[in-house]
């Protein structure tokens, strides 16, 4: 199974819809990169019971990045491509979130280079104790 990073305006990728970042974003986006481009290759998807073509988004001629309805999602260990979904984010005013709900968060070294650390983020507070958190406790005695 694959494991996406979603490039998002919102705190968890599955509220992505809550603040889109649309197709007209991602234009403008390309039309000031000319390392971007639409790419030829698309994926069709239905949605609400149509079919709706997405393209994907060509880095340096290669197709990396795929615009879907409210994202931009990234799945490839290439580590370049990753610090540019990092750079494409900070443009978009957007953030890089894991599948899991962990952050990315794009890291300059003194060398001029850069690296990408990720983080996971806080869980929040559960009022009544999980069947997990009571086996925790009972492991932790």
């Amino acid at each position: 199974m694959a494991y996406d990073l979603h490039l998002v305006r919102t705190n968890d990728w599955l509220d992505a819809a809550d603040a889109p970042v649309t197709k007209a974003d991602v234009d403008a986006l390309i039309l000031s990169d000319t390392e971007l481009s639409w790419s030829m290759d698309y994926i069709d998807m239905q949605v609400d019971g149509e079919v709706n073509r997405f393209h994907l988004i060509d880095w340096k001629g290669e197709p990396f990045f795929w615009w879907y309805q409210d994202q931009i999602k990234f799945n490839s260990s290439d580590q370049d491509a990753l610090i540019k979904l990092m750079r494409m984010a900070d443009t978009l005013n957007a953030v890089v979130v894991g599948d899991d709900g962990e952050h990315f968060t794009l890291v300059l070294l003194p060398n001029g280079d850069a690296s990408v650390t990720s983080r996971q983020q806080q869980e929040k507070e559960i009022s009544t104790p999980t069947a997990l958190s009571k086996l925790r406790a009972f492991f932790k005695r």
